[in-house]
């Protein structure tokens, strides 16, 4: 079923400044004219076309830049939406930071049942600072608490969590995760990683549908702000169910490309559900599966063991048949794939599966790779052969370089290869990892292009640099292309959905570096205007 958008609406008229269409057939444009919630018209403004008895409304940019929303190519979207209910440690640089801001936090959390956090990075905290369940139990003696790591592969838990998920000095490690011990009386010490911490996160209730509709609500209008009006959701709890009640409600007010579950594709494949089905608000995306696990984590599964300790080379989730099981079953049933694969060795697997079933590959949406953060460059001609894009989040560098150099070493040139995919013909399709990393597509921007996450002098891999409109594109067209998309979204061209974002500054002439103090001042969707900055 498609839905009727922006029909009570004035036709709207957006001139006075410079308009980057994002459409190689057309870079450029003076003057855009909308209607019903479509763009009908894109030239020069003294040949705007007259539209005789019809209501118009008209934007001055006053020389603003004019660009086709956003699309956040990754997010966890209901887990940002629930960021309120959770208490952030991102700010906690050591162990007695964080269970300070844990402390303070209990005041603003729910009084019963779970408390929960993320956002603690252990790879800024002194080697000393262990994750310990009795540190937590100090604060939160009777009620279960897990925290998240910022990359959200490590659970941090209390001894009541323990106890609710059965996990004792017994309970083996599930295949592909790790239950932490004491090295002298073998209890686990609460730190789990990968599958181990879904033994834990299995007895975490959801959030309660209309809680959880209306914390996702008030996310539309911080998308709005960022200039994003679209998103690519990878999964997080029952979010499909929530997205789905807000489009029967018709309050869904963010186009939506979702991906589901690996463990729901029996269930899919048995109702002939599949990949591309939906319409331009709510879109069924991939199968999501998972590979290894992460770079903070020590997870992300390595050819080479890591630099940093050289006993491990990460977690590697399925074995190569299981995987290509995984693959085949998902085509044959009609479901592209998204697999996350940030080491070099989960990157060659998921290519070897691709490769090996591409010819079954549904073509109704791309199949991809997301974070691709390493690669080994032996690996990239398989890439482009493989016929899948590469699902990145520039932003992750920002903070990444130092943890990569130390567990990678030498390897870690190859991270958040940009230029050397792109130059081989692989989509970029970007996104944020939201709420690991702030909503941020100007952010992202940034981070492709200057490649700086500290010292500005010092440019991290300049040879993967981008240029400002490559950079657009993987936040735009590339985006809809990944959807199966590219006649509706993604560029400024007659016959798509009028969605644009204004920007205070026109990034594609200011230097790079400033491309972070730049505004999103409005952002329109649909035809209508839904955010305008405040001054001052």
């Amino acid at each position: 079923m498609t839905r009727k958008h922006g029909s009570s609406l004035p036709a709207l008229i957006i001139s006075g400044g410079p308009i980057v269409t994002m459409d190689p057939a057309c870079p450029q444009a003076e003057a855009v004219l909308c209607r019903n919630g479509r763009i009908v018209w894109t030239g020069k403004k003294v040949d705007i076309p007259r539209l005789p008895g019809v209501r118009t409304k008209h934007i001055d940019l006053n020389g603003r830049l004019l660009l086709p929303a956003f699309c956040d190519g990754h997010t966890h979207f209901l887990y940002m939406a629930l960021d309120e209910t959770r208490i952030a440690l991102n700010d906690a640089h050591n162990l007695q930071e964080a269970l300070k801001t844990i402390r303070r936090g209990l005041a603003k959390v729910p009084r019963s049942g779970w408390v929960q956090g993320a956002g603690f990075n252990k790879n800024i905290w002194p080697n000393r600072d262990r994750l310990r369940k009795e540190d937590l139990d100090k604060i939160i003696p009777d009620r279960p608490a897990a925290f998240f790591s910022k990359d959200e592969h490590t659970l941090w838990v209390n001894s009541k969590a323990l106890a609710i998920a059965g996990i004792t000095a017994d309970t083996p490690d599930p295949e592909g995760g790790q239950i932490e011990r004491d090295s002298r009386t073998g209890e686990p010490t609460g730190r789990l990683t990968e599958n181990a911490y879904r033994l834990v996160w299995a007895h975490v209730p959801p959030a309660a549908q209309a809680y959880g509709e209306r914390v996702v609500q008030r996310a539309f209008d911080r998308a709005y702000a960022v200039g994003v009006t679209q998103v690519h959701d990878v999964g997080s709890e029952n979010s499909f169910e929530i997205f789905q009640s807000l489009y029967s409600k018709n309050k869904l007010r963010l186009r939506v490309l979702h991906a589901r579950p690996v463990g729901a594709l029996d269930d899919l494949a048995r109702t002939g559900f599949r990949s591309g089905l939906g319409d331009e608000m709510l879109r069924l995306g991939p199968i999501k599966v998972f590979l290894d696990g992460a770079l903070g984590s020590q997870t992300a599964h390595l050819k080479r063991p890591y630099t940093s300790d050289r006993s491990t080379s990460g977690v590697s989730i399925y074995t190569a048949d299981e995987f290509n099981a995984v693959i085949g079953k998902a085509f044959r049933a009609g479901w592209a794939v998204a697999v996350h694969a940030i080491g070099d060795a989960a990157v060659r697997r998921a290519l070897d599966g691709f490769l090996k079933h591409r010819r079954k590959m549904p073509r109704a949406i791309a199949s991809r790779i997301e974070h691709a953060q390493l690669l080994d460059p032996a690996d990239i001609s398989d890439f482009a052969k493989a016929g899948i894009a590469a699902s990145m989040q520039p932003s992750h560098l920002l903070a990444d370089r130092a943890t990569a150099e130390k567990h990678w070493g030498r390897r870690a040139r190859w991270s958040f290869a940009f230029k050397t995919l792109q130059k081989a013909g692989i989509p970029l399709v970007f996104g944020s990892d939201t709420p690991i990393e702030l909503l941020s597509p100007l952010e992202g921007i940034y981070a492709a292009v200057c490649r700086r996450p500290d010292d500005p002098r010092r440019v991290w891999t300049p040879a993967e640099r981008l240029s400002v409109y490559d950079a657009v594109f993987g936040f735009t067209q590339a985006t809809a292309v990944a959807s199966g998309e590219s006649a509706l979204k993604g560029s400024i061209t007659p016959g798509k959905v009028a969605d644009f974002t204004v920007l205070s500054e026109n990034i594609f002439t200011i230097p790079p570096d400033e491309i972070t103090n730049v505004a999103v001042d409005l952002t329109v969707f649909n035809g209508d205007m839904v955010y305008l900055r405040k001054e001052g």
